[in-house]
């Protein structure tokens, strides 16, 4: 009689966890009960691979004991991709001068929003779809604006604006002045057009008028 022993080892214990991302993000997935790995389809043979899917997908990983040689396989490693909010943005991107107000407005499937502050903008402004405030705070330039909007899922979409205040300038006619008589009555009419109207308080801006003139 013979008696013959077989040794049955036991199958490596893979452990890994499904994902969910954002469109366009990354996510490192990781096993652990093994001594070494081979991930497919990304072909990494750590214990760990990084992945940026587009689309919903499944990947598999398989665990080999080194000891004993055996080897054990996950077939299903999920990963499941959000799509991103879609967003809109609008403004009225070009002011007469400082006058007027700013409209900026997101459209989006959001359900947050979040605006850079400055320059018209405060923390109180928040959350909101759409902002308004007045042009007076600008001065003449180029103004970024940017809004982030986030869904449900945590997932984001950022878009900017430009307002770009515009003064027209002014001219003022006629730019040179008729010589006058001394002892002689002397009027004349200046007149400015271009800019927004009403028109502010006239000045000299160098020079001076003879005495007895005067510039109302």
């Amino acid at each position: 009689t013979e008696t013959i022993t077989i040794d049955v080892n036991q199958l490596p214990i893979l452990a890994t966890t499904n994902a969910t991302i954002c469109s366009g993000s990354s996510v490192t997935l990781a096993a652990s009960g093994a001594d070494t790995y081979q991930w497919q389809p990304t072909g990494a043979t750590t214990s760990t691979t990084t992945v940026i899917p587009t689309t919903n997908s499944t990947y598999t990983v398989t665990g080999t004991n080194t000891l004993t040689g055996c080897t054990s396989t996950l077939t299903m490693v999920d990963v499941t991709v959000n799509a991103l909010p879609t967003l809109t943005a609008t403004a009225n991107p070009n002011l007469t001068c400082t006058s007027g107000t700013v409209n900026l407005t997101a459209t989006s499937t959001a359900t947050s929003y979040t605006w850079t502050t400055g320059n018209g903008i405060n923390t109180g402004n928040q959350n909101q779809g759409s902002i308004t405030f007045p042009a007076s705070s600008l001065t003449t330039g180029m103004y970024m604006y940017t809004v982030t909007a986030t869904d449900a899922n945590g997932c984001s979409a950022t878009q900017a604006y430009t307002v770009t205040p515009v003064c027209p300038a002014i001219s003022i006619t006629p730019t040179n002045l008729a010589q006058g008589t001394v002892g002689s009555v002397y009027s004349q009419t200046l007149t400015a057009t271009g800019g927004t109207a009403p028109y502010g308080t006239w000045t000299i801006t160098a020079g001076t008028l003879p005495a007895g003139l005067t510039l109302n």
